[in-house]
């Protein structure tokens, strides 16, 4: 293990609990075979771990006493993660920061680096196109430097900066390709947060038992994969609004105080949300911790609950296109005849379009769900 080699894309990519296999390796390998390339990824595993643990202090004391040997790409990554931690800059200094990237003549793997923490700048200071587009661009770089996981979370943070600047949108198609696109690349932490928003975009339309089955395969899977990380403590506490809002208090409760056991500040003032819905006494949330996913949900921005049927068709339509017989034979099975279940089927439409007037389209004998299918139109 103590030779075996480590590239910058392995730290890119890497989660916690990687990055402190590295460390004591590279501290291992800077006893023995020091070398600039070896201390430069030393120096950035480093401030990696702290700025996972957001560990700001020991970030801060990192970086500023970086060795002057390092190379200025490394000082440049470095000072972006504790600015990104810091939460200080505001949107005309990300922008500057976009603005400096480009007059830096970073290595191809760094500069994608750069930019995808640039956007996560962006994103939380409220930037959200400016986000997608550095976004998109950090993982196009990802991709040609061969850091497939790193391009795919990118992506997804793509497609969070999308649903931020325009929440009437309907992400279930793109969100669902970037699942299957994950877990065959094994980004399960990525995979797991996209069935997290598939479920959000459920809660939002008011189909809260369809949002509650994709809240547990975004648990399960994260908590396969990454128990204990920001992504699962953010699902547990995702779960537990959408049960009490379905009158399940006492499973909600057991999963707030699960999530309330992981020690991340970000999920921390998720709680802290919920439990002021729960009537429970909590001190107030600082507004520099709460994730811009999670600041409107201190206003309720979801429709009222959907009957179960009404929940099947936009389940149904979610994963693609589908004529009516499709949809019928789905939804009512074959113990009814078919001009009773054709009369049901305009009712249920009906239903959902008086709801929701422009989500359901008809076009080429299918229906679908317009805010998915813009694409096409």
């Amino acid at each position: 293990m103590a030779n075996r080699m480590i590239s910058w894309i392995n730290i890119v990519e890497a989660n916690l609990t990687e990055l402190l296999t590295f460390e004591r390796q590279l501290l291992f390998q800077n006893e023995t075979v020091s070398t600039a390339d070896i201390q430069s990824q030393l120096f950035y595993v480093q401030v990696m771990v702290s700025y996972l643990r957001q560990d700001t202090l020991r970030l801060q004391n990192i970086v500023t006493h970086a060795s002057p040997l390092f190379d200025t790409s490394i000082h440049f990554l470095a000072q972006l993660r504790l600015e990104l931690r810091q939460a200080q800059l505001n949107e005309s200094q990300w922008q500057d920061r976009l603005v400096k990237v480009q007059e830096l003549n970073l290595k191809a793997i760094f500069l994608s680096e750069a930019q995808f923490v640039i956007a996560s700048g962006l994103l939380f200071s409220g930037q959200f196109q400016s986000a997608e587009e550095t976004f998109k661009l950090s993982a196009q770089g990802f991709h040609q430097a061969g850091a497939l996981k790193k391009a795919l979370r990118a992506e997804l943070s793509a497609l969070v900066s999308v649903s931020c600047f325009n929440p009437k949108l309907r992400l279930f198609y793109e969100y669902l390709d970037l699942v299957y696109r994950c877990i065959s690349a094994e980004e399960f932490l990525s995979a797991g947060t996209a069935f997290l928003n598939i479920s959000r975009e459920f809660q939002i339309l008011g189909a809260r038992e369809v949002a509650l089955s994709y809240a547990d395969r975004a648990i399960n899977l994260l908590g396969k994969h990454a128990i204990g990380s920001r992504e699962h403590g953010l699902a547990l506490v995702h779960k537990s609004q959408i049960q009490l809002e379905l009158n399940y208090k006492f499973e909600g409760r057991e999963s707030l105080l699960f999530a309330l056991s992981i020690g991340n500040k970000e999920v921390q003032s998720a709680c802290k949300i919920l439990m002021e819905k729960y009537d429970l006494n909590f001190e107030s949330i600082p507004s520099d911790q709460i994730l811009p996913t999670w600041r409107e949900r201190l206003q309720d921005t979801s429709s009222a609950q959907l009957g179960k049927l009404e929940e099947k068709l936009l389940e149904l339509l979610s994963t693609g296109s589908k004529d009516k017989f499709e949809l019928m034979d789905a939804i009512y099975g074959n113990l009814i005849d078919y001009d009773s279940k054709e009369g049901r089927f305009k009712n249920l439409l009906n239903r959902v379009r008086t709801r929701f007037p422009d989500l359901i389209r008809f076009k080429d004998q299918k229906y679908f769900l317009s805010e998915v299918e813009r694409k096409l139109s």
